[in-house]
């Protein structure tokens, strides 16, 4: 310490004097009062420690994971305890404090949730995030109530149906902070919407195979199906079966489920259009006048019935499908098939039916089958109409009969007694039908006749065919009438006759007479010309028991006669007795009127080759079969046939002439008809056995020498033998 006095105006300076102070630091002490206790999360805060120095106090934390210091400034880092202490190390003036500690006690923080209300959402949407937080920040976990309304991973909501479900949120705590109080949330999901794809339908055809619709839901849901017209289309599940022509509107709906509301309905129109048929009618075979009616079977792909009409009524008739037939001729058989509803019309398929003459039975064949006391008002036989009319006539029970004629029913007579007597019946269609009233054709007709027991002079009666009825004494017609038949004169004798203008001409009378109550078969050829050149013509035979037809007619007439307007079929008789008749029969041939067999063809009366020669001859009812030898010459008819000579001459006989040529026998013949024979040649050396060489129809001609040559060396034994012969057949 120096001390100095300057001095002033009165003293000088006084020297200094200088002495040592010697100053030691004082002590000082830190006042920390304990700390309060502290909780995770709460904010920093300031240590208040003093120095009596009131030095700055410096503070240090034992644990910095419970809390850091930076000055005075407590930070809380985590849960636990840290021990600070309070420092002030002095200064040149002070010495250093004694530390003084204190202990902080961090506790853990309570948090809370926050977690907000969550919206509707619809079954469908997307998945959506959960936005809780807790106040700690620690991460929220969820979980739902309901996980067939909506499962949670994460904070990730995937919604799985409709319906409602709670979502809790909550935070379990850590170290720092003590569980949340769990936030719960409800989360209602409602039904989606949906909508139906259904496209247009493309038009249908009836008969097309069931299909499946194919409309679509946004909700991958089945659509249900409903047909407002289930007379056109049927639905079952998806199926569509069409029923019936027309339209029907398809709904197409889906009634939604607890995740989807119903679908709007979508509808399209199906239509369907009548489908097209086609009608398979196969052809017609040949059929014969006479057959029995049958039945055509014309089918139509849709399965309805085909309906037929007939071209030519004259020929055949239809009903239903039954054709009846009527006539000889061609019609054209139409199979329709008119469609309906569901089906168009087919198109109409036409077959032609030829119906051929039946040349083995008669057209008209009267019995006298209906067997009453009167003839009147009895019911004819086959071909005829009507019933019959009778003046007097009557019916006997006991028909007649005449060689191998077929026969039955009873027998048409005048009654004893009784002047005079007749009988007439409609002929209906059945002559014109089978063409056999036509020009240029040919028709037969046959009866039994038996002559009475005793004749007077005036006995008299007769047969015919006209347009009007014989009268009772077979004389006459009505005037204006005409016809063709039969006059059986007082004198016992079979004549041809005509009526012209109801008068009768009959032919000269032979010198045949029928002895009494003889029974013959009276047979008559009519031939229709129509021209004055040619005459009409009527032939009448007297066949014997045999039935062979005699070589030349009993009696002949002709005249030109209208016969299309014949309608009528009588007889009669007059005086004490009449003749009885009987089986009444009108046919295309010989045969069909005495009960032959022949063989027919197509055409209204078509013979076959060998028919047709026979006639020249007669006919088969002359000269037999083809087998038969009727000049009784050795050669078998259709040998003569065959080689040109003719069946009625003994003399006339074909030329078959042998040959040897070097060491070879030859046959040589000329065949007069090639067609429809089969010419071989059989050759023997023993006439026991034989060997066949049909000779080929390609080396035949008509007219023209064959040579056949043998095929073996003619033996050289003693004597030597070769045989050949030619043998004709029908194949």
């Amino acid at each position: 310490i120096t001390a100095s006095q300057a001095g002033d105006t009165n003293y000088t300076a006084a020297p200094n004097v200088e002495q040592t102070l010697t100053v030691g630091p004082a002590s000082q002490i830190i006042t920390f009062a304990a700390l309060p206790a502290k909780a995770y999360g709460d904010a920093s805060f300031a240590l208040t420690a003093t120095a009596s120095s009131s030095l700055a106090v410096s503070y240090m934390s034992s644990n910095s994971e419970v809390a850091t210091i930076s000055g005075s400034t407590v930070t809380i880092v985590g849960v636990g305890s840290a021990t600070i202490t309070a420092s002030q190390a002095g200064d040149t003036n002070y010495t250093a404090a004694t530390s003084v500690v204190q202990t902080l006690t961090v506790g853990q923080a309570s948090q809370a949730i926050n977690f907000a209300a969550l919206p509707a959402k619809d079954y469908g949407d997307a998945p959506f995030a959960l936005a809780a937080t807790a106040s700690s920040s620690l991460a929220v976990s969820y979980m739902s109530s309901n996980s067939e309304v909506a499962t949670i991973s994460g904070s990730t909501v995937t919604i799985v149906g409709a319906g409602s479900t709670t979502i809790t949120a909550s935070q379990a705590g850590d170290t720092n902070y003590t569980a949340a109080t769990s936030v719960a949330q409800t989360l209602t999901v409602g039904p989606a919407s949906q909508a139906i794809t259904f496209v247009a339908l493309p038009a249908r055809v009836y008969s097309d195979a069931p299909f499946a619709l194919s409309a679509t839901t946004s909700s991958g849901l089945a659509v249900g199906y409903e047909s407002s017209n289930p007379a056109v289309a049927t639905v079952s599940d998806s199926t569509v079966t069409i029923i019936g022509a027309g339209s029907t509107t398809i709904t197409a709906s889906q009634p939604g489920d607890v995740n989807y509301d119903a679908a709007a309905e979508i509808t399209q129109t199906l239509t369907v259009n009548q489908a097209s048929q086609a009608i398979t009618f196969e052809a017609l075979p040949d059929v014969t006048y006479g057959d029995a009616p049958f039945a055509l079977t014309a089918t139509a792909t849709s399965g309805l019935a085909v309906n037929y009409t007939s071209s030519n009524p004259a020929v055949a008739t239809i009903s239903g499908s039954i054709v009846t037939l009527v006539g000889v001729g061609s019609t054209t058989i139409t199979a329709e098939q008119v469609g309906d509803a569901n089906y168009l019309a087919a198109a109409a398929v036409p077959q032609t039916l030829e119906v051929l003459p039946n040349l083995d039975i008669p057209v008209i064949y009267e019995p006298f089958a209906d067997i009453q006391s009167t003839l009147s008002g009895n019911t004819p036989g086959t071909g005829l109409s009507g019933t019959w009319i009778s003046g007097g006539m009557n019916v006997s029970p006991t028909g007649l009969s005449y060689g191998t004629l077929p026969t039955s029913g009873g027998t048409a007579v005048k009654p004893s007694g009784s002047s005079a007597a007749n009988a007439s019946v409609a002929l209906g269609q059945a002559l014109t039908n089978a063409q056999l009233l036509n020009n240029g054709t040919t028709l037969w007709f046959s009866f039994l006749y038996k002559r009475p027991s005793t004749s007077g002079t005036n006995d008299q009666g007769g047969f015919a065919i006209g347009d009007s009825s014989l009268s009772n004494t077979s004389d006459t017609m009505s005037a204006g009438s005409n016809g063709f038949g039969v006059f059986l004169s007082r004198s016992a004798r079979v004549q041809a006759s005509y009526w012209n203008n109801g008068a009768r001409t009959s032919s000269s009378p032979t010198s045949t007479v029928i002895a009494a109550n003889a029974t013959v078969l009276v047979v008559g050829k009519i031939v229709w010309n129509g021209n004055s050149a040619a005459p009409d013509t009527l032939q009448l035979y007297l066949p014997s028991a045999n039935l062979l037809l005699p070589a030349t007619p009993h009696s002949t007439t002709s005249f030109i006669l209208n016969q299309s307007t014949f309608d009528t079929i009588s007889f009669g008789g007059k005086n004490t007795t009449s003749p009885t008749i009987d089986e009444i029969r009108f046919g295309a041939t010989y045969n069909s009127v005495t009960g032959q067999v022949g063989t027919a063809s197509s055409g209204v009366v078509t013979l076959t080759a060998y028919e047709t020669w026979s006639e020249v001859y007669g006919g088969g009812g002359v000269i037999g079969s083809p087998s038969d030898d009727y000049d009784n010459d050795g050669v078998p008819n259709l040998v003569e046939y065959a080689l040109g000579t003719t069946p009625d001459s003994s003399v006339s006989r074909p030329a078959v002439l042998p040959e040897v040529a070097g060491n070879r026998l030859r046959l040589r013949f000329t065949p007069q008809i090639v067609n429809g024979l089969n010419y071989t040649v059989q050759s023997s050396s023993d006439l026991s056995e034989w060997t066949d060489t049909l000779i080929p129809a390609a080396s035949l001609s008509t007219g023209e020498p064959f040579t056949f040559i043998d095929t073996v060396d003619i033996p050289t034994s003693n004597p030597p033998q070769r045989f050949l012969r030619l043998q004709i057949a029908a194949p």
